[in-house]
């Protein structure tokens, strides 16, 4: 569970400096947007440490999504990325359609050197999608299970008598 809420809270602290990354053009607005999204998440985090099932549960569901989403989306962009755009060669027979297939393959002539820079840019969300994929499905394990009943039962009145 340690885990789960370091990497969420990792994830949180790499999320909020990109967002604001020129210091300069933060505004009270966008503060408060951050403290109070940074507030819900610590709740949140809160609630998942202290055993509650629905919180846990939304997390397993949120690392789930990102191990789907963020590797899923990276290998997608390099799919366009290795067949030049072909998408493009759909808008040819539109009329006055600004795109050729000439154009979109002499973007990719240097494909070896692209796809080493596509590597390794690409790389740490591949590795954040399969870290945040593994941390969701620990969370399905009957120990986490069994560990989520038995905070939920120490934290009851009546679990004493």
């Amino acid at each position: 569970m340690v885990a789960v809420l370091f990497w969420v809270g990792l994830s949180w602290v790499a999320v909020i400096m990109f967002n604001f990354v020129p210091p300069d053009a933060i505004t009270g607005k966008d503060m408060s947007y951050m403290l109070i999204s940074t507030v819900i998440l610590g709740l949140w985090m809160w609630r998942v440490w202290h055993g509650g099932p629905m919180a846990v549960g939304y997390m397993q569901k949120l690392l789930s999504g990102l191990g789907v989403f963020a590797p899923g989306g990276v290998l997608l962009l390099v799919v366009f990325l290795q067949n030049g755009f072909e998408v493009r060669g759909i808008l040819e027979d539109w009329p006055a359609s600004p795109y050729s297939r000439s154009e979109s393959r002499e973007v990719f002539e240097d494909w070896p050197a692209l796809q080493f820079r596509l590597a390794v840019r690409t790389l740490p969300l591949i590795v954040y999608g399969v870290v945040s994929f593994t941390l969701s499905r620990m969370l399905r394990r009957p120990i986490v299970r069994a560990w989520i009943s038995a905070r939920a039962d120490a934290g009851r009145p009546d679990a004493g008598a």
